[in-house]
């Protein structure tokens, strides 16, 4: 059986995971902010 205070960690590691934008998504925020909304559309 797992701790709780493991269990706890976990969840907090994988919820921000979660919420981290990736690379992809990196990539159409800059180009959208460079270019424009429809350029990130796109």
């Amino acid at each position: 059986m797992h701790s709780p205070a493991s269990i706890y960690g976990f969840l907090v590691i994988g919820g921000m995971l979660a919420i981290t934008p990736g690379p992809n998504m990196v990539y159409v925020m800059s180009r959208s902010l460079a270019q424009g909304r429809a350029a990130g559309l796109i």
